[in-house]
C-alpha cells in the first residue's frame, strides 16, 4: 500500500494502527462467542471459560502477549487514537491495559467485582437484590507479590 493510499483510508499512521487495532479486537471478541457458544448456559461455567479461551491463546507456539496490551505500552500518548480500541477490551483485557494506561493496581480486584456482579445478576430474578460483597480489597493483608 502506498502513502498516499495508506492517508486516504486511515488518515494516518496513528489511524492505522487503531483499525489494525480495532479489526483485532472484533476478531477476538467473534472468536469468543463462538467458543462460549457451545457450553452450557450456567454464566459461571461461561466466566471461567474465558480463562481456558485465554489460556489456550496463551499455549500457543509464538505468543507474545496480549497485542492490545503490548501496543499499550508501545503507545503511552493518551490521546492517540489506538488507545480508544486498547481501552475498549474484555473485562480481563481492560484490567490489564489499566494497569499499563495508569498505573492502576486496583483495576483486576474491580474486574473480579464486577464479574461476581455479572455472576449474581445472572442467577436473580429481576426485582430482586443483586448485590454481592465487595471483592475490591484484597482478602489479606500482604502487598501484591508481582509488585
Amino acid at each position: 500500500m502506498s502513502k498516499p493510499t495508506l492517508y486516504a483510508q486511515f488518515g494516518s499512521k496513528d489511524g492505522l494502527i487503531a483499525a489494525v487495532l480495532d479489526r483485532r479486537r472484533q476478531t477476538r471478541q467473534k472468536a469468543l462467542t463462538e467458543f462460549l457458544a457451545g457450553l452450557s448456559s450456567e454464566p459461571e461455567e461461561k466466566l471461567l471459560a474465558v480463562f481456558d479461551w485465554l489460556a489456550l491463546g496463551h499455549a500457543k507456539p509464538g505468543f507474545r502477549g496480549c497485542p492490545f496490551t503490548n501496543a499499550a505500552v508501545e503507545l503511552p500518548d493518551a490521546d492517540h487514537p489506538a488507545r480508544a480500541v486498547i481501552l475498549d477490551l474484555l473485562l480481563i483485557d481492560g484490567a490489564n491495559a489499566r494497569v499499563v494506561h495508569s498505573r492502576d493496581r486496583t483495576a483486576m480486584r474491580r474486574a473480579g467485582s464486577a464479574a461476581a456482579r455479572l455472576i449474581a445478576a445472572a442467577r436473580t430474578p429481576r426485582g430482586r437484590d443483586t448485590s454481592v460483597p465487595d471483592t475490591s480489597t484484597p482478602k489479606y493483608d500482604r502487598e501484591d507479590p508481582e509488585g
